[in-house]
């Protein structure tokens, strides 16, 4: 019987610091909170994901990434807003179209459709302007990335 590399351990070490930050943003209604916090948790999920050769999870992460930047930029330069306006929904399509085309160049079989899925649900529910529906999602896009 093969023993757990300590490559495997670290990314699991990564993996806990992730969720620890991801359930302290069940905490947050503060939406810019909201978003640092993720940001955070996503640098650690995409450490874990470089340990285990998991491509096409860190391209989601590196998108994560970029989506966060933008919705903080947004929010410090247009302020807090309930509205979701016709910016907004550019923000999405663009978002969703940069996660399908670095999903192509990723794709390790079904499988890693998932985490794909994952993060534009994720992506929607961070870019919607209510933290209870972010919850709710949060929620749903964590356990298809979990299946992987």
């Amino acid at each position: 019987m093969e023993g757990i590399s300590t490559t495997y351990i670290i990314s699991q070490v990564f993996v806990i610091i992730m969720y620890t930050l991801v359930s302290l943003t069940y905490y947050m209604s503060n939406r810019k909170t909201l978003l640092i916090m993720s940001f955070c948790a996503i640098v650690s999920e995409a450490i874990g994901y470089t340990l285990l050769h998991a491509y096409t999870g860190l391209a989601m992460c590196f998108v994560a990434l970029i989506r966060n930047a933008i919705f903080l930029v947004d929010e410090k330069k247009n302020g807090k807003t309930e509205i979701i306006s016709k910016k907004d929904i550019a923000i999405l399509l663009i978002l969703f179209s940069i996660t399908i085309i670095s999903s192509i160049f990723t794709y390790d079989g079904i499988f890693s459709l998932l985490s794909v899925f994952a993060t534009m649900l994720y992506t929607y529910s961070m870019w919607q302007k209510k933290t209870i529906t972010y919850k709710i999602l949060r929620d749903t896009s964590r356990y298809f990335m979990d299946i992987i």
